[in-house]
This record gives C-alpha cells, sequence and structure tokens, in this order.
C-alpha cells in the first residue's frame, strides 16, 4: 500500500517570482525619474518625464496587487511612488523569506503556509495561480446592496 501525497506549487516561489518581476519594472521607472499612474482602461501606467510607459501584461499582473486598490467603483492608484513601491516589495519579500526559514528549521511546528497564501492573493488572476492557496473568497460572493429608495433595498415587511 503506498501513500497518496497530493502536491501543488510553491506559494513561497510564487510569490518571489512575482516580486522580481514587479521590481524590474519599478526600477525601470525609478531610473526614468516617473510616477506610476492608472490609464483609462485601469492599467498601471509609468508617467515619465519624456514619455509614458504601458508595462506589458507579465508586469501588469505583477504591479498591481502593490500599486493598486479595488474600491466599490473599480480600480484605483494608491501608491505612484515607484521607491514606495520597491519598499512594498522588500518587505514582501522579507516576509517571504522568514517562512521559508521557518519551514526548513530543524524542528517547524508551526508553518507559515498561510501567511504565504496571503501574500499569493494578490496575485489570483495570475495564470500560475493555484487554488488551493487561498481557500474559498469570501469577497467573491458580496452581493453589492441595492442603493436607497430603489426596489430590493427595503427590508422584508414582518406579518406578526
Amino acid at each position: 500500500m503506498g501513500s497518496h501525497v497530493g502536491w501543488h506549487p510553491d506559494a513561497a516561489d510564487f510569490v518571489m517570482r512575482r516580486l522580481d518581476e514587479a521590481e524590474a519594472v519599478t526600477l525601470q521607472a525609478i531610473a526614468a525619474g516617473a510616477s506610476l499612474d492608472a490609464g483609462e482602461g485601469g492599467e498601471v501606467i509609468v508617467l515619465g518625464t519624456d514619455s509614458t510607459i504601458v508595462p506589458d501584461e507579465v508586469e501588469q499582473t505583477a504591479l498591481a496587487p502593490l500599486v493598486c486598490s479595488c474600491a466599490q467603483d473599480g480600480w484605483h492608484v494608491s501608491e505612484r511612488d515607484p521607491a514606495q513601491v520597491l519598499f512594498r516589495i522588500h518587505n514582501r519579500r522579507e516576509i517571504t523569506r522568514d517562512c521559508i526559514s521557518r519551514r526548513e528549521a530543524p524542528a517547524a511546528r508551526f508553518t507559515d503556509e498561510p501567511f504565504l497564501y496571503i501574500l499569493a492573493r494578490g496575485w489570483k488572476d495570475h495564470a500560475d495561480w493555484y487554488h488551493g492557496w487561498g481557500g474559498h473568497d469570501p469577497d467573491d460572493d458580496r452581493t453589492p446592496e441595492p442603493p436607497p429608495g430603489s426596489e430590493g433595498s427595503e427590508p422584508p415587511a414582518f406579518d406578526g
């Protein structure tokens, strides 16, 4: 009788690859003296003094969780300064390295995989995303409430 061991991709490796991709674009933006913004289609753009650069799809995916946030009315740039984005990259890389070192400790009793899954979740639209990392996202089930005064906004009547 053999045992069945389920294999899944390494979340730490996934996070480090996304951070490397984001860092490459961010360093280019810093070298160009550029700032970050969002285009009309919601894409991250690099605004240089002489030109505007629209990063390719891989770069867009890598940068989005570090530069943008999502609100009810869509994506917004939350960080325009590439130096601050580089700082975010550094922090996430340090957290990932710490999780890896704890995983490899001789007497590891606890796993930091949930922390890695949280970091990886920022790139859940990436082709290499593994659904087993994030479990169920309760935000996917949220239905926006109808505006006050519209049909369905009133609580049901109580017959009692």
